[in-house]
């Protein structure tokens, strides 16, 4: 069966990145009942979130966040997921509270890319202090790489 598949996944995020979510919904609503215990949970409700919103099913992404929100409150991956969520509804202080929360559960390389989505957070809202003040945390001054360049971007507003 398809839902079992280690390929059902991949496939279904291809699905999402290519704007078919409505050959995407069938597959993820299958994983999501199917929970493997693997980890993946707050992935699939991540690319079903997406897959909604495609749609147009604002309420049913809305329930998704919420259910993440409910059954998932200290899971990293669960609370970026909410993060760019409210993000993109437009409650930035949820969205930073929800990064915060991430961070703080975070550990290693994980902890450097939750404060990139932080200082990115900040860069698109036009706080530059702020996000320069996130990306000098994880900024290789002898590099030139995207870090540097945001970094350096939003030093100089």
């Amino acid at each position: 069966m398809l839902f079992r598949s280690i390929a059902a996944f991949p496939l279904a995020g291809a699905y999402v990145l290519a704007h078919q979510p409505r050959s995407a919904l069938p597959i993820l609503e299958r994983l999501r009942q199917h929970d493997s215990g693997d980890g993946s949970r707050a992935l699939i409700c991540g690319l079903l979130m997406q897959a909604y919103q495609q749609l147009g099913r604002t309420e049913s992404a809305a329930a998704i966040v919420e259910s993440l929100e409910r059954e998932m409150p200290n899971d990293v991956d669960a609370l970026m997921i909410i993060a760019e969520a409210k993000d993109k509804a437009g409650d930035r202080e949820a969205a930073l509270s929800a990064y915060d929360l991430a961070r703080s559960l975070a550990h290693g390389s994980h902890k450097d890319l939750i404060t990139l989505a932080i200082g990115d957070l900040h860069l698109r809202h036009g706080m530059y202090g702020d996000a320069a003040t996130a990306y000098a945390g994880i900024v290789d001054s002898s590099a030139k790489t995207p870090v540097t360049n945001r970094y350096l971007f939003a030093l100089i507003r």
